[in-house]
């Protein structure tokens, strides 16, 4: 079993970046994790949600970091 992130961890962290129209905090992103909708599922069944997402979601654990590594891919550049 594992544990998913409804919608992911890494499109909310985008969408909330976004609207706030600046990079967020270290705080403001594990607030977001720590209240993110969860469920638990299948590895199988997590697989074939990354698989259908084409990313890998951000590790929980190392929220911080993976974050400020994947927003540079994903942001917008004006």
């Amino acid at each position: 079993m594992t544990i998913e992130f409804i919608p992911s961890l890494a499109a909310t962290l985008l969408s909330v970046e976004t609207r706030y129209g600046q990079p967020l905090a270290e705080a403001q992103v594990n607030a977001i994790r720590d209240k993110a909708t969860v469920m638990v599922s299948s590895e199988q069944a997590a697989k074939i949600a990354e698989d259908r997402r084409g990313y890998k979601d951000i590790n929980p654990k190392h929220c911080w970091q993976e974050w400020q590594l994947l927003r540079v891919q994903l942001t917008p550049r004006a």
